[in-house]
């Protein structure tokens, strides 16, 4: 299925995120062996695979019949995923578009009043520092977004 699902179409009851860990494992068994419809997610590809042929991924006393019956009796649905990775897409670039879309007055008063213009990428915490003769080069005929940044 490509696109938003719509509500008439999602038809689970609840999805359990790390759903094949020490918490979430059990709440979904003790769900479905209630009736609901649950879905089962976890990045981790083995308990995902044990929890599929209907072992536990970890001792729980008890916990691996109730898995069985409730696979046995419910539809199971697991679902493996991938870890979310931090990745920033800032760049001097990037950066320097911004500060060409204030213009060239508004750097000056800037250099004028703090000495240098100072960028910190909100997401990663990058910092980008431009002095006189960055802002200058900024707006130097034929500069473009790879205009190089001085190292002053």
């Amino acid at each position: 299925m490509t696109g938003p699902v719509r509500q008439d179409e999602f038809d689970l009851d609840v999805v359990v995120i790390g759903g094949c860990g020490h918490v979430g494992l059990p709440l979904a068994i003790a769900l479905a062996d209630r009736g609901a419809r649950v879905g089962i997610y976890d990045v981790s590809q083995a308990a995902v695979e044990a929890v599929n042929s209907r072992r536990m991924p970890f001792a729980e006393p008890g916990a691996e019949e109730v898995l069985q019956r409730v696979c046995a009796e419910h539809d199971c649905r697991l679902f493996a995923g991938s870890p979310v990775k931090f990745v920033c897409r800032c760049d001097a670039s990037r950066v320097r578009s911004v500060l060409r879309s204030l213009g060239v007055e508004e750097l000056r008063s800037i250099l004028d009043e703090q000495g240098a213009v100072s960028v910190t990428c909100e997401f990663c915490g990058r910092p980008y520092q431009f002095d006189a003769i960055d802002v200058e080069r900024l707006f130097a005929i034929g500069a473009g977004p790879e205009s190089p940044q001085s190292l002053n």
